[in-house]
């Protein structure tokens, strides 16, 4: 588990309205290797190096509106999800008679 830079709009989740333009922040994110494919997710939002999940209703809900951006942007192969596979060495090995799979290098 890392910690990488992150920045996204978070959004009122009932209506999508911009409550904090391109919040700044720390995501912590688990990334692994299974079977050739590869698993990206967000597990904390941190600010100033505390966790904004164990606090306020207010600091919960912040951090799963980012988490939700994060991990939107590890499914969408994002910047977020392109740094932690450079952290950790990750690479994607296409043989001329295979689909391909992630190796830890």
């Amino acid at each position: 588990m890392n910690v990488y830079n992150f920045t996204c709009d978070v959004k009122c989740p009932e209506t999508g309205v911009v409550l904090f333009p391109d919040f700044e922040c720390d995501v912590s994110v688990r990334i692994t290797i299974s079977g050739g494919q590869l698993d990206a997710t967000s597990l904390d939002v941190l600010v100033d190096g505390i966790s904004l999940k164990d606090k306020s209703p207010l600091s919960q809900a912040i951090a799963y509106a980012v988490m939700e951006e994060a991990d939107q942007d590890l499914s969408d192969g994002g910047e977020l999800l392109q740094t932690a596979i450079a952290d950790h060495g990750y690479q994607w090995l296409q043989g001329p008679e295979t689909d391909g799979r992630w190796v830890a290098a």
